[in-house]
Formats: structure tokens, sequence, C-alpha cells
């Protein structure tokens, strides 16, 4: 029981923590702008960070929903063993919450790896 508490906590951590890099980069590029670049230049760049952050933040949102969903239907499947019926979960949510996080990440690295190219070409 202590095994998945730990790993129930992590995962809320993992989560909570990729949301708020996404959106604190996001708003850190947005006083980059304001401050240090104030014509410009490598757009693409900059909107494909943005693209990136909010994805990220959207996708960790959803990790979140699906988390929860997963836990339902974890609950449900205990139940059932108790009553010695058969459990109803295929485990497609956890497949779900792995591809979701991992396209999180990726994106999140994409959008700082952009935003490090547009802050590159504007402090040139």
């Amino acid at each position: 029981m202590v095994l998945v508490k730990a790993s129930h906590e992590a995962a809320k951590a993992f989560d909570a923590r990729l949301l708020t890099l996404a959106t604190g980069a996001f708003g850190f590029s947005i006083a980059f702008v304001a401050q240090f670049a104030k014509d410009p230049s490598g757009d693409e760049w900059l909107f494909a960070a943005w693209a990136s952050f909010g994805a990220t933040a959207l996708l960790t949102l959803a990790s979140f929903l699906v988390s929860d969903w997963r836990i339902r239907e974890a609950i449900r499947d205990v139940d059932d063993l108790l009553k010695k019926a058969t459990p109803r979960s295929d485990g497609w949510q956890r497949k779900l919450i792995f591809i979701i996080n991992s396209a999180s990440i990726i994106l999140f690295m994409i959008g700082v790896s952009t935003l490090a190219v547009f802050a590159w070409i504007n402090l040139e």
C-alpha cells in the first residue's frame, strides 16, 4: 500500500511540475519579448514555443482527467475481485496516460528548444 501511495504521489507531482514549467515558460517568453525583443524576428520560433507550451498544458490537464478515470476503474476492479467477479478493466487508461505524459514531455522540450532559438536570434 505504501508503494501504491508513493507512486500516486509521484505521478501527481510530475503532472503538477510539468504544468507549472509549461505555464511558467510561456509567461517567461512573454516577458522576454516585452523586455528584450522590441522588434522580434523569427516569430515562427516563438509561435512554435507557445504552441508547444500550450499543448503541454492541455495534455497535462488531460492526463489529470484520464488518471482520475483510471483510479475509478481500478476501484471498480478491486470491488469486482472482492465479489469474485471478473474485473472489467483492460488497462487502456494506463497506456493512454503513458502516451499523454510522453507527448507532454516531448512537447515541453520542443517548446524550450524553439524558445531558445527565438531568444538566440533576438539577442544577437
